[in-house]
């Protein structure tokens, strides 16, 4: 058990999990890129899978349009951009794709 800054105990479960190789070689290569060590990386994953809606029983269910945008806005953050420069990033390439839909350069 851990303790707080404030003096309070804190649970902490930790966890072993089984990786075949190419699994472990990903997921390390996808925290060095995020400039975090691996330990903090799958922390953050699990914390942004937790906080997703979860499914039904049945596994299917709606993906919401969070969902679709999480590693979008993750790439971003990562990136250091602000929220008005991703917003002009994303303005330019719907443009950029509305050209291409439509044949011109």
């Amino acid at each position: 058990m851990q303790m707080e800054p404030s003096g309070e105990p804190s649970c902490v479960m930790t966890i072993n999990i089984e990786l075949r190789p190419e699994e472990e070689r990903r997921l390390r290569e996808r925290a060095a890129s995020s400039g975090q060590d691996l330990s903090e990386y799958v922390h953050l994953v699990i914390k942004e899978h937790l906080e997703v809606s979860p499914r039904d029983a049945s596994g299917k269910g709606s993906t919401t349009f969070a969902e679709v945008l999480a590693p979008v806005w993750e790439g971003f953050r990562q990136s250091g951009m602000s929220e008005d420069e991703a917003a002009d990033f994303l303005d330019g390439e719907l443009q950029s794709a509305r050209r291409e839909r439509k044949g011109q350069p």
